[in-house]
């Protein structure tokens, strides 16, 4: 058998129990005049705030980006949300691994 991605079965969903539970982010502005944005990890379509880690600490997950804090260099200001969405995809797929329904197989 080879490797496929044809049908997205493994993508954005935790396989940690069989609620499959869909992995994601959250996203609000919280000023349009300086375009300042907040993001969290979602799983199952709960805003994660914070998660207690393998160390049992508690870890804030909020990201913020500030448009005026970004680069001057910068070509592309909203490259920067790209990355932390790809982050706090990332952080979603690892904190679904310290849920309570987690099964390793």
């Amino acid at each position: 058998m080879s490797f496929t991605q044809e049908k997205h079965r493994n993508i954005g969903v935790c396989n940690g129990c069989e609620k499959r539970c869909v992995l994601g982010v959250h996203q609000e502005i919280t000023d349009t005049t300086r375009l300042i944005v907040s993001m969290w990890p979602t799983i199952a379509g709960e805003k994660i705030e914070y998660f207690i880690n393998h160390l049992a600490l508690p870890q804030p997950t909020i990201m913020t980006f500030d448009a005026n804090d970004a680069p001057k260099d910068a070509d592309d200001k909203f490259a920067w949300l790209d990355l932390m969405r790809q982050t706090q995809m990332e952080n979603a797929c690892a904190i679904a691994h310290l849920c309570d329904h987690y099964k390793t197989r």
